[in-house]
């Protein structure tokens, strides 16, 4: 049977010019493929499609020329985002709610670099909730989020599969450099002991948890007592599993240990004798599960010890305390952090206070002032 482009053999497989080719229907699905010289090739791939069809995996990329940036965010949320994480999946849900209002009804075959310097220009004189300016990194991010709807579009999709991604290796702005909140500007000193003496007595043992360990919080609200390794009276080990009781802990899915500071050390003995041995080291006062935040209690605390302004939050606490470690030992400090990542460790979380600074010209600062718990009543 021929054809307009050629001589067909048979039903779905025909020769146009040099080059064989499947053209069939089979269960409501268009199969269309240029396949090669082979007749024999083109026979065994569409029964292959069809085998496909009839097992659920065969999705035929989809023509982009009518398909919109809307329907591309969709496809990516419904098929994998709301599947994931909740708290991750809560940040990406607002940054596709930007994207979806600027892009909208475009089509995505018409996605050029321009649109994307149109985006960067229009969300860069939008404020955030404090009245300042967008990040670079935030607008960069939600970028990321329209470049990923279309990867996943262009390889993964099964409803919405685009021939190609339009926006792959579009240019995005520069991340911001990260604003390292520290206290004492990476030491320890006045504005460390100013907050701890404004931390609420049942938040007093997490909150020098935090600080003494630079553990992150999700680390320090899930510590159990089986953690801790007594290698003498003095000296004791935390280790960070990766997974505990079926949880992930650990970002980096290692292991880690964390020395016992003498303060720490004292703090954990003294809450050691009520605790149960297999149970929750600073579990919630008011459950007795593990907490899901300080926030609002070490937002108080920075309040009333007259540090608010400067951005203060938890995870100060673990910024200043690798700062200061490192200081001793910077290979050391970095294992402990459980960061892989050496860019990750200095960009993020590492600053270089004065003090660090002039050693580099022979005049030498302590690194750490003694801090005993009892000196705060």
């Amino acid at each position: 049977m021929a054809n307009r482009t050629g001589v067909r053999h048979e039903p779905g497989v025909y020769l146009r010019g040099d080059t064989w080719c499947v053209d069939a229907s089979f269960r409501g699905v268009r199969i269309i493929e240029a396949v090669g010289p082979s007749r024999k090739q083109a026979e065994d791939l569409l029964v292959l499609r069809k085998t496909q069809i009839v097992e659920q995996k065969y999705f035929p990329a989809r023509a982009s020329c009518s398909l919109t940036v809307s329907s591309v965010l969709s496809t990516y949320w419904d098929e994998h985002l709301q599947h994931g994480k909740r708290a991750y999946t809560a940040i990406v849900k607002i940054r596709l709610d930007h994207v979806a209002v600027f892009f909208g009804g475009m089509r995505v075959a018409a996605l050029v670099q321009a649109d994307i310097d149109d985006y960067i220009r229009a969300r860069g004189v939008c404020r955030n909730q404090s009245g300042n300016a967008l990040s670079p990194t935030t607008i960069r991010d939600e970028i990321l989020v329209l470049t990923s709807a279309l990867r996943w579009c262009n390889t993964r999709s099964r409803e919405n599969r685009i021939q190609s991604n339009p926006l792959s290796g579009c240019r995005l702005p520069k991340r911001a450099m990260p604003k390292k909140t520290l206290l004492d500007e990476g030491m320890q000193g006045d504005q460390w002991e100013a907050l701890f003496a404004n931390v609420h007595p049942v938040d007093r043992d997490i909150v020098l948890c935090l600080f003494e360990s630079g553990m992150r919080p999700k680390e320090a609200f899930l510590m159990r007592w089986e953690w801790i390794e007594r290698l003498a009276d003095d000296r004791w080990l935390v280790r960070v599993p990766a997974v505990d009781l079926g949880v992930d802990i650990e970002k980096t899915g290692a292991d880690r240990r964390i020395p016992v500071s003498p303060a720490w050390l004292e703090s954990l003995r003294a809450i050691e004798g009520g605790a149960q041995k297999h149970g929750l080291v600073y579990p919630s006062p008011a459950t007795g599960e593990a907490r899901h935040t300080i926030k609002r209690a070490f937002s108080t605390a920075v309040r009333n010890a007259g540090l608010q302004g400067r951005g203060l939050t938890p995870y100060c606490l673990r910024r200043t305390r690798l700062s200061i470690w490192d200081q001793v030992d910077s290979g050391a400090s970095k294992y402990v952090s459980g960061h892989v990542a050496t860019e990750t460790h200095y960009r993020n979380y590492v600053g270089f206070p004065p003090a660090r600074l002039f050693r580099l010209v022979g005049i030498e600062t302590p690194i750490m002032s003694q801090f005993k718990v009892s000196k705060v009543a």
